[in-house]
């Protein structure tokens, strides 16, 4: 039996989609909306921008353009990784962490963009 996987490049790092499994392999640092190839389709990531050590946030991916529904894939620095509009992912003990996300439309169009979280030992939470 063969399994369908689908590769993209999400924040310097490989990211490999498929058989109910995303893996990648590590993340360069970069942030900002980032248009598809086309320029017709942006995606952003909502969510806090400055997090406590240790903490478990969410944050939201949203898309426009291309042609609905999306599908949403997330991978952190720290390892995190899902699939779905909203993302949770746990922050280190200090340093900055990458939230990338990878969107696709029906026609599987993509689009890329990522959002560096800074971590805060003085802070509390989300």
């Amino acid at each position: 039996m063969s399994r369908l996987f689908k590769a993209a490049l999400v924040g310097g790092a490989m990211l490999l989609v498929g058989g109910g499994s995303v893996a990648a392999a590590a993340i360069t640092p970069s942030e900002g909306a980032v248009r598809s190839a086309a320029n017709t389709m942006t995606a952003s990531i909502l969510g806090p921008s400055t997090v406590g050590s240790h903490s478990t946030c969410t944050w939201s991916g949203s898309a426009d353009g291309g042609v609905a529904p999306y599908t949403f894939y997330w991978i952190s620095s720290q390892g995190d990784q899902g699939i779905g509009v909203n993302f949770e992912a746990t922050a280190p003990e200090s340093g900055p962490m990458e939230i990338s996300l990878y969107v696709e439309d029906a026609n599987l169009t993509p689009v890329s963009v990522e959002k560096i979280v800074l971590v805060s030992t003085s802070k509390s939470g989300c």
